[in-house]
């Protein structure tokens, strides 16, 4: 179990299917994080499948609780590097009743510290769906830059947003502070 501060990381656990399940039905989370699918109601066989696929291929698959009322509030996951590129794709989706609460800078921050110094990465990235602008501030404050952009690519909600692509260098990041390094 990892402490962020106001959360802890820990493994994923056949009692926290429901949870998943719930969290990745919220209509909101469909629309923000399923970018490839249509925003359909998940089963719980799609959760445990969904499950195993992504601790085999991501190196890092926690649950997010909070540390006050060890309810779970999300996940958070860094995908396995490549061997010769040392990348990983970060993900994060927490439940609606605690996103606005600066929990996302904190486990992002974690996260980002826990690639470069744990995983040796090279580079921390992630894709973010335009127009969702908490996710995008968070990202930022944590020192992401955006890499690039395919406009109108995602159908959200009935309109069409973009494809943000963001990411964050080992020389951009301050191991010691666990905070990205200011500007030269």
């Amino acid at each position: 179990m990892y402490d962020t501060g106001r959360t802890f990381l820990r493994a994923y656990k056949d009692s926290d299917a429901e949870f998943v399940l719930d969290l990745w039905n919220e209509p909101e989370s469909q629309s923000l994080v399923f970018i490839r699918d249509l925003p359909v109601p998940r089963q719980e066989k799609f959760v445990k499948e969904s499950i195993e696929a992504v601790t085999k291929k991501d190196a890092f698959f926690t649950i997010v609780q909070d540390k006050e009322t060890g309810a779970a509030i999300g996940e958070v996951s860094i995908s396995a590097p490549t061997p010769r590129n040392r990348d990983g794709g970060l993900g994060i989706m927490l439940a609606k009743e605690w996103r606005g609460k600066g929990l996302g800078v904190e486990i992002v921050q974690w996260i980002v510290q826990y690639g470069f110094k744990e995983m040796g990465l090279h580079r921390v990235w992630l894709v973010a769906v335009g127009g969702n602008d908490a996710a995008l501030s968070v990202y930022k404050r944590v020192g992401f830059v955006e890499e690039g952009r395919l406009r109108d690519a995602i159908w959200c909600s009935g309109r069409w947003v973009d494809q943000v692509y963001m990411g964050i260098l080992d020389r951009e990041w301050d191991i010691e502070t666990g905070h990205r390094r200011p500007a030269a």
